[in-house]
C-alpha cells in the first residue's frame, strides 16, 4: 500500500509539472503579441513593456518551478501583467484590482492566479465595448485565499484561444492535484458576464 501511495505521489507530481510546462509558452505567446502591436506603431511604451515582459517571464520560468511562491509576489506580478496589458490600449480601460486583508507570509502554488487574470482579460470584450470592465479581487483571511475575476463579455464573443491555448481547464487540474480537499473552483457564464471564483482554505498547510 505504501509503494502504491509513493507511485501515485510521483505520478501526480509528474502530471503537475506537465501542466505547469504548458503555461510558459502560452503566456509568452500572448505577451509578445501585445508588444508586437505596439512596436508596429513605434510606441514609446515598447521599451517599458519589454522590461515588464522580461520580469514576468523570469517569474513564470524560475518561480514557476517552485512548490510555492509568496502571495505577495503573485500580487506584484499580476499588477505587472495588468500594466503590460494597459500599455497596449489606446485609452485606459476599466480594470480594477483590489487586495483585501493582510498579506504577510501566505504562500500558493505558482502561476495559478496570473493565468486566471489572463483568461479574464483575453475572453472579455475590451476592445469592442466602450463600457467593458474587468474586476479582480484577492482576499486573504483565516489563513486562506479567495480570488475572484469578473469581466463583461459579448454574446457574439468568439473563441480567442484556438491556437496554443491553455485555459481554465489546466488550472482546474492543477488545483485538484495540489489542493485536493481544500479548494473550490467555480465558473459562472451568464452570457454577458463571466465570473471565476477560486477559494483555497489554509494555504500554508499544503
Amino acid at each position: 500500500e505504501r509503494k502504491a501511495q509513493i507511485q501515485l505521489s510521483k505520478y501526480n507530481e509528474a502530471q503537475l509539472m506537465y501542466l505547469k510546462a504548458q503555461i510558459n509558452p502560452h503566456f509568452l505567446f500572448n505577451a509578445l503579441n501585445n508588444i508586437y502591436s505596439l512596436s508596429m506603431v513605434k510606441s514609446d511604451k515598447t521599451p517599458k513593456m519589454v522590461l515588464n515582459l522580461a520580469d514576468l517571464l523570469r517569474y513564470s520560468i524560475y518561480e514557476g518551478k517552485k512548490e510555492r511562491v509568496s502571495v505577495k509576489d503573485e500580487i506584484v506580478h499580476i499588477k505587472k501583467y495588468l500594466e503590460l496589458f494597459q500599455s497596449t490600449q489606446e485609452k485606459p480601460v476599466n480594470i480594477k484590482f483590489d487586495v483585501i486583508g493582510q498579506v504577510v507570509d501566505q504562500e500558493i502554488e505558482p502561476m495559478v492566479l496570473i493565468p486566471i487574470v489572463e483568461n479574464c482579460i483575453k475572453h472579455g470584450d475590451i476592445g469592442t465595448n466602450p463600457n467593458a470592465y474587468v474586476q479582480i479581487i484577492l482576499e486573504v483571511r483565516d489563513g486562506g485565499l479567495r480570488f475572484t475575476t469578473l469581466n463583461s463579455m459579448s454574446k457574439t464573443n468568439v473563441q480567442k484561444d484556438a491556437v496554443g491555448g491553455v485555459g481554465l481547464e489546466n488550472i482546474k487540474k492543477r488545483l485538484e492535484l495540489k489542493y485536493p480537499d481544500c479548494h473550490t473552483f467555480s465558473i459562472v457564464d451568464s452570457g454577458h458576464e463571466f465570473e471565476v471564483l477560486l477559494n483555497i482554505k489554509n494555504l500554508n498547510s499544503q
